[in-house]
């Protein structure tokens, strides 16, 4: 009887952990992806992993506001605050991952950051 009590326990814990560890990692073998405008606009979540390719393919300092939002498009995109954008490249249910554009006061890029916040 024991032995019968202990499978089934072991069965039921090998579950959950499956069902657990497939539902809190999104995607943890990728690390990386080639930019694509039309991909960044419409998956916000896996902007994290195209944001280097971006950088080494578009020089974002001194780009014009007008440029940078053509280019990334205006899903989850905040100018709430002046003279800068931030897109979120990476969300959280505690913190997320942004990537703030600083403008100056012409509207052209002239710093970037990647932070959590």
């Amino acid at each position: 009887m024991r032995n019968k009590k202990t499978i089934a326990f072991c069965i039921v814990v090998t579950i959950l952990l499956i069902i657990v560890t497939g539902c809190t990692s999104e995607s943890p073998a990728q690390t990386y992806s080639e930019f694509s405008a039309e991909f960044w606009d419409e998956n916000f979540r896996q902007r994290i992993y195209m944001i280097d390719d971006l950088l080494d393919r578009y020089e974002i300092v001194g780009m014009s506001e007008y440029d940078i939002i053509n280019l990334l498009g205006e899903r989850n995109m905040s100018t709430d605050t002046p003279n800068m954008i931030r897109y979120i490249i990476s969300p959280g249910t505690i913190s997320s991952i942004v990537f703030n554009i600083f403008l100056d006061e012409n509207g052209v890029a002239y710093q970037y950051e990647i932070m959590a916040r």
